[in-house]
């Protein structure tokens, strides 16, 4: 994960991966030299969803870094794939390496604390306490009660809280990815030792298995004759294998 990361958060219409759910609100956080860049697309019109996604997708391939998310290897990520398809767009922007931090948390803090939510880990973790902010179960409301009334005052605020709160999310993603790596670094007491052994050791476990599949993979294929000199195949060899070894927070 040296290269520019690229943290992404959503807000859905549902908590499934249906024809009926859809990305309306969608983040990303990057760090520009000594400040965080946030980007945001907000989709006002069923219409707009695939400029909305083009847009997102030829992003976050020109950003190029890996994708960091909280829960999205189940959620996030599957959803857009599923959507961008969808729209029939290219999906490869969203198959690269990717970091879930969820798992993560979960492996360092389950039992440290009420749960394992974003919320609640800003709160046990980073000291930070929300004010005025939407709960996560009203969100998917939020989306069509717009659509339905787009010119009353409630509706717009409801959704500009919704526009705030995948803002805070974005940001706190970088903040706790950073309070793990010095948990990970230098865990205060010996439960954090013992837990932070288990990821190293399953984050191992994980790149050896795709490494051997990999592997195993290249053995049952022919190999082509060489068009390209071998320095340059070794380096794209060794592209490819980095690039397999994905969600490696799970």
């Amino acid at each position: 994960m040296s290269e520019r990361a690229v943290f992404l958060d959503l807000e859905s219409t549902g908590l499934g991966h249906g024809a009926g759910t859809v990305a309306f609100v969608v983040g990303l956080a990057t760090l520009d030299g000594d400040h965080w860049q946030i980007e945001q697309w907000l989709l006002t019109q069923l219409s707009g969803e695939l400029a909305l996604l083009a847009d997102l997708e030829a992003r976050v391939r020109a950003l190029g870094g890996p994708l960091v998310t909280f829960n999205g290897a189940s959620f996030d990520l599957p959803l857009l794939r599923g959507r961008l398809r969808r729209c029939g767009l290219a999906t490869d922007a969203f198959a690269g390496t990717h970091l879930d931090l969820l798992p993560v948390a979960r492996r360092l803090w389950r039992g440290r604390g009420p749960d394992c939510r974003l919320t609640t880990l800003e709160r046990t973790q980073l000291g930070v306490q929300r004010y005025g902010d939407i709960a996560g179960r009203a969100i998917p409301e939020v989306f069509w009660t717009a659509l339905r009334e787009p010119h009353e005052a409630r509706a717009r605020e409801a959704v500009r809280r919704v526009v705030g709160h995948n803002l805070v999310d974005v940001l706190t993603m970088p903040a706790l990815a950073g309070a793990m790596a010095r948990t990970l670094a230098a865990p205060g007491d010996p439960e954090l030792v013992q837990r932070a052994v288990d990821h190293r050791n399953a984050i191992g476990r994980r790149a050896r298995k795709a490494a051997a599949l990999h592997g195993a993979g290249r053995a049952a294929t022919p190999a082509p004759k060489p068009v390209v000199d071998a320095s340059s195949a070794a380096r794209t060899a060794q592209d490819a294998d980095l690039r397999r070894v994905a969600h490696l927070g799970s």
